[in-house]
């Protein structure tokens, strides 16, 4: 996910009431964090375990 799609859903009200209040919070700086410092990624660990799969594409399809 990118990590502005990241810092509009944690700023919901949907994730407030979804995650709690303290963890959208947590959630949210720490996506602003990252933002500021360059990324464009969630860092996660879904996330970057599906952007490795988006890396080796072409050689998991066989293309």
């Amino acid at each position: 996910m990118d990590v502005d799609s990241v810092i509009n859903l944690f700023s919901s009200d949907f994730a407030k009431k979804k995650f709690g209040e303290e963890a959208a919070s947590n959630i949210l700086s720490h996506a602003k964090e990252i933002k500021a410092k360059g990324a464009k990624w969630c860092d996660c660990p879904a996330c970057t375990a599906g952007l490795k799969v988006l890396e080796y594409k072409a050689d998991l399809l066989g293309e």
